[in-house]
Formats: C-alpha cells, structure tokens, sequence
C-alpha cells in the first residue's frame, strides 16, 4: 500500500514544481511584492545563521576579520575597473538621482570596489599585510527569471577579501579558501561535488583565475555554489591601491575574494529534500527533535515531562516542544515539511509505558522507545545520520555524471541532464557556440592536459588542452 506524501508535486517528475511547493509549505520564505526580493522566514533564516556559524569557525582559524561597508558605490568608480563593469552592467541596480546630486550610485553587485576604496585610503606599509577581511551582508544584481535562493536580485552572502604582497601568497589563499569551501559542502552539508578552474569566457569578471565549486542537482543542472577569485593585481593598479615595503619603494598590493550565497540553501533543498518536505544535514537543520504531545494536550503530568524532555535535549540538540492539540497525522506531516531529522510523540499511555514514539526522517518508520534508551537511540541518528544523506545524494550524483567522446554524442547527453566531461581545445569561439547549440555553458577545469597528450577536442578535434565539465545550469 502506498502512502500518500506530503507534497502535491514530485520531485522526480517535476523537480521545478516540486521546489516552489516545498519552500512554501517548508515555511523558509514569504515572496515580496517587488519582483527577485523575498522576506526570510524564521526558519529559512536559521539556516543561514547555522551556515555562518560553521564558516566562522574556518574564519576566525585563517586570522579573517569581520567588517561592514557601505552599501552604494559610485559609478565612476566602477569605471574605473572596465573588466568588472562589463562583466556586470546587465545587473546594476543604479540610484539616478540623490537630492541635488547628478553623479549616480550603484547598490553593489559585489564589493570588490569598495574594498579598494578602504584600502587605498588606509594601507600605508608592509607591516600592515596581509590584510584578511569579510562581511556578512546582501547584494543587488538584476535578474529576469527569478527562483527563491537560485536567482533573486538581492541575496545575501558571506565575501572575503584579502590583499598581500605576492601573486604566490594571493593565489595560495584563494586556492586554501576554494578547498575550505568543498569540505564544507561535501563534509557538512553533504552535497557531492564537483571542483575546478573557470575557464576565461567564465570567470569571474577582473580576476586573473576564478576556482569553482560546482554542485549538480537531481535534474542534471549545475548550481555554481562557491567561487574563490585570485585577483592579481587587477584592481590594485586601478586603484592605485599601493604600499611601501621593505626596500622603501612602492607597489601594488595583490588581491583575492571568495564568497558564499543563500543560493548554497537552494541545494540543500534541492539535493536532499523529498515529497515528504525538507531535509536538512544535522550542522543546518532549524530544529533536530520535533518534540510533541499527541491525546491530550491538558494532561499536566504528560506536558510537564515532555517539558522535562525538552529541556534536556535542548543542552545537545535543538528541540521544537508543541503541547497544542494537533492531530498525530498532522504533527508528523508538519514535522517532516520544516525537515526536522527527528519526530517524537508521546501521549497519556506512553507515558504509563514510560515510551515514547521516535520517527526519523530519513526511514520515517516509527518505533516505540522506552525512554531509558533514548539517550542512545538519538546518539544512534545522529552519528550517522549525515552520512546517510550523503551516500543518498552521492547515489542520484552518479547517475547525472557522463562522459563524451564527440559532440554527437555530447549533444545527446546534455539533452538527457547529464553533467558531461569531455576533452577540450579551451578555445573561447567554441564555447559560445556550444551554448548556443545545447544550452550547456562550461562549469570547471579539472586537469589541464600537457603538450605530449594524444586527446583530440570533442568538438573542433584540434589537440585538446583541458579536460572540463560541461551542463546547463541554474
């Protein structure tokens, strides 16, 4: 007998549906009346809040200091650095007029700008490097097709920016910061991944060298999740952001940034979410125990030890106590839509058994506990319990990945969702014309291949120089 699910839509038939059905019963977001904006529910924000703990953590171990700057930046200085202007002219939001004043102003896109406008006015000399910032703050950029968390024209996000005073030292911490984020989504939100170089036509606009982390989501599509930036001396010498060193002569600081955005819930949701509602890893779940009384909600003796239960577990895990007189079937449907790793009942009679009802989130079979082996039995879900989702996830990962010998035969993989690897000559006029064909844009190097290699391009069968990822994305 098949049970009904919680969800009118099904991921596996319709995954777009799908996703707009269960942020909305899911309770993360409330959709504004102005187009790309959207309020943060309690919830989706306590997401967002856990993710910032974990990277703080990594933060505060690497020296990187937290700041906050201003949210406008003036056009003429976004002249200034004509790479990064064109790289987002499409998506500027632009304050045209301000009292008397002609000169317009830009709600940032990104702040790489206003960073070098800190540090050209404060940086002195080399003692003062390396300079390691971050804030934790939102960002404007013009979208059309807007998703919650996939594509919204203000997200929020986490951006590091950092200055020293060699090209080596500037890429080692964009690579360090690039490896600190695939831990953190393969180890703690428990997406599998795929890392890499963007080539030239993708990299991020001013850099010298963008590093990807690229997720792949149950449709085959690509969700670009982390990107770490060597930004040489781009915006320095636009700048003039300059220092004096050792041998008392000047020179312009080296330079990197690194973020990530509110677009990494987007896969969280994505990858491990199912028709029942949300499922979140242990490190981001809003709530760990939905912690319930089902029968009789005036019962005293029964709500004064579900408080007792609350209390306790609230030392290790974090716990939602309702005492309001729901139905069981409701309690549990509830429960299973915010994507709580665990659902406990307990009514009249199982507290005479001295019991409690445990179902988890990921079998939801249920299972009558006596509550001397409680402590073990949620011990018990929660060591393995992340590593669960993983292997779970990792499974659909492995189904999406592919490989291509011809552009034939790539054209009908991207057609089929598949995340393709090929052999490829990296020239840039082929790339546009494989986006114009399949829709399939290039999400990352992962080898470049020296001058001896025997592999031909899969679409221009000239000598191949890289091996690379390609997908249509998100």
């Amino acid at each position: 007998m098949a049970f009904k699910k919680n969800l009118a839509s099904s991921k596996d038939d319709n995954i777009s549906d799908w996703y707009t059905e269960v942020i909305s019963k899911g309770n993360l977001i409330h959709y504004s009346n102005i187009k790309g904006f959207m309020s943060f529910l309690p919830n989706g924000w306590k997401i967002w809040q856990l993710i910032k703990k974990e990277l703080t953590k990594e933060f505060d171990q690497r020296d990187i200091l937290e700041l906050c700057l201003p949210s406008l930046i003036s056009q003429n200085d976004f002249l200034l650095e004509k790479k990064h202007l064109e790289g987002f002219a499409p998506e500027l939001f632009i304050v045209t007029k301000t009292s008397n004043e002609t000169e317009k102003y830009i709600l940032r896109p990104t702040s790489e700008i206003a960073f070098c406008n800190l540090w050209r006015e404060t940086l002195r000399n080399y003692r003062q490097l390396p300079i390691k910032h971050n804030q934790w703050t939102s960002v404007f950029r013009v979208e059309k097709n807007t998703r919650p968390f996939l594509r919204n024209s203000e997200f929020f996000w986490h951006e590091i920016h950092s200055c020293f005073e060699t090209e080596e030292q500037s890429n080692d911490f964009a690579v360090d910061i690039w490896k600190l984020y695939q831990r953190f989504i393969k180890d703690i939100l428990c997406i599998p991944l795929v890392a890499g170089e963007k080539t030239e036509a993708e990299k991020f606009a001013g850099a010298k060298t963008t590093y990807t982390v690229e997720t792949i989501m149950p449709d085959g599509q690509a969700l670009q999740s982390a990107t770490s930036h060597n930004l040489s001396q781009n915006f320095s010498k636009a700048f003039d952001i300059r220092y004096q060193t050792k041998n008392n002569d000047y020179q312009n600081v080296f330079s990197m940034s690194a973020g990530v955005s509110t677009r990494i819930i987007g896969a969280i949701i994505m990858t491990h979410g199912d028709d029942d509602g949300l499922v979140f890893p242990t490190k981001v779940a809003p709530y760990h125990i939905s912690l319930n009384c089902i029968f009789d909600d005036t019962n005293q003796e029964l709500n004064a030890k579900l408080k007792e239960l609350a209390n306790k577990y609230s030392q290790k895990y974090r716990v939602h106590l309702n005492v309001n007189k729901d139905s069981t079937g409701e309690i549990i449907k509830n429960s299973q839509l915010r994507g709580d790793c665990c659902v406990l009942l307990m009514g009249p009679n199982d507290l005479k058994k001295n019991e409690i009802v445990f179902i988890d989130r990921i079998t939801k079979q249920k299972q009558f506990i006596n509550l001397d082996h409680l402590d073990q039995k949620l011990e018990e879900l929660f060591s393995t319990f992340d590593q669960k989702l993983y292997q779970k996830a990792k499974a659909v990962f492995e189904t999406k990945v592919d490989f291509a010998q011809t552009f034939e035969e790539f054209e009908q993989k991207i057609a089929s969702g598949k995340f393709v690897r090929v052999f490829y000559c990296n020239e840039d006029l082929y790339e546009k014309q494989i986006k114009e064909k399949t829709g399939a844009s290039s999400r990352c190097i992962i080898k470049y291949l020296d001058e001896q290699t025997q592999e031909r391009c899969f679409i221009s069968n000239k000598k191949a120089k890289v091996e690379i990822y390609f997908a249509r994305s998100y």
